[in-house]
């Protein structure tokens, strides 16, 4: 008798098991049936407004009085050529003209005495034009030998350097505009159709996630470039003295979904199983953040380029879906929304 009285009292001492614990999962809310999708297109940034610029006559460099990054203003001088040799033949164009302009109003006089042809005076007149034009030519050749900002900006490149003899034409100088930077990117065949000026994208330099920008599209080639795309040019809003051009970035847009109006939701949603229909894993809430998992069968379309896939009919607005780990629960079981 007190043997049994002590087994009936050891197994009353011990606890009743511990009811299992809701299982934490990670949930996704259908949100109201997408129109647009993101694409991301990586590309580079390039100034709206730049040119290479050098002297219009040949000569020897005496001055060059710049620095890459240098903001400069239009009009301020970059260089200038030794201008002695343009100088002499200015003076010898001056005298040319002057003794030209003397012979045209001695032989005027002449002619309307009747002492001078009109010949004579025909020639005597077109030399002087002859000479005229050649003085305004020196004169330009002079100006010339100064280099000046076309336009006020930023100084890209220097290529020119003191006491180097230049060619006319050569680059010297290039610049970049105010006009703010662009974006290039390159956009594919079948996805170029989709981009329209004045498309808004948000762009982002790479490895610098504090300079993002704004930008619109405002031009898109008709002319597939060598790599197979579109480029397509973004124009950046406001101006920062942080970012150049030749930084590389990525620009994302938002193109329109075809059909769109459709709920989508990310594949991972999905549980697919041989010889069923697709299925999801529906969170029917009972407290605030507890609720019973129910099968929901669904019928599925397209996948989209951004990894969700359209949900034709199953689903609606708000419902609350498993989104992580769809293959290791089942219906009936108690969860807790993470």
């Amino acid at each position: 008798m007190v043997v049994i009285s002590s087994f009936i009292g050891a197994s009353c001492s011990k606890e009743a098991p511990e009811a299992m614990k809701p299982r934490p999962v990670k949930t996704i809310t259908v949100a109201e049936p997408a129109s647009v999708y993101e694409r991301v297109f990586s590309g580079q940034l390039n100034a709206s407004e730049g040119t290479g610029i050098g002297f219009q006559v040949g000569g020897r460099i005496v001055l060059l009085a710049v620095k890459v990054g240098q903001r400069l203003e239009k009009g301020q001088v970059l260089a200038k050529l030794d201008d002695s040799d343009y100088k002499n033949q200015l003076s010898d164009a001056e005298a040319q003209n002057s003794q030209a302009k003397q012979e045209l109003q001695r032989t005027k006089r002449l002619f309307e005495a009747g002492n001078a042809s009109r010949s004579q005076f025909d020639s005597a007149n077109a030399r002087e034009q002859s000479t005229e034009a050649a003085l305004e030519q020196a004169k330009r050749r002079v100006r010339d030998c100064v280099l000046v900002m076309p336009y006020s900006g930023l100084i890209g490149n220097v290529a020119g350097e003191v006491q180097q003899v230049v060619s006319a034409g050569q680059e010297i100088v290039s610049i970049q505009g105010n006009e703010g930077l662009e974006f290039q990117i390159g956009v594919p065949a079948d996805l170029v159709g989709e981009i329209e000026d004045g498309l808004v994208a948000s762009i982002t330099i790479s490895g610098r996630d504090d300079l993002s920008y704004t930008g619109k599209v405002t031009e898109i080639s008709p002319q597939m470039a060598t790599n197979t795309t579109y480029p397509v040019t973004i124009a950046l809003e406001g101006e920062d003295e942080r970012i150049r051009a030749g930084m590389d970035g990525v620009a994302k847009v938002w193109l329109p979904l075809a059909g769109g109006g459709i709920v989508t939701i990310p594949l991972e949603c999905v549980v697919a199983q041989a010889g069923t229909e697709p299925f999801v894993w529906l969170v029917r809430a009972t407290t605030l953040n507890l609720g019973i998992i129910e099968r929901a069968p669904i019928s599925i379309g397209d996948l989209r380029p951004d990894g969700e896939v359209a949900v034709i009919s199953g689903l609606e607005t708000g419902d609350v879906l498993v989104s992580r780990g769809v293959h290791r629960v089942e219906a009936g079981l108690q969860v807790r929304l993470d």
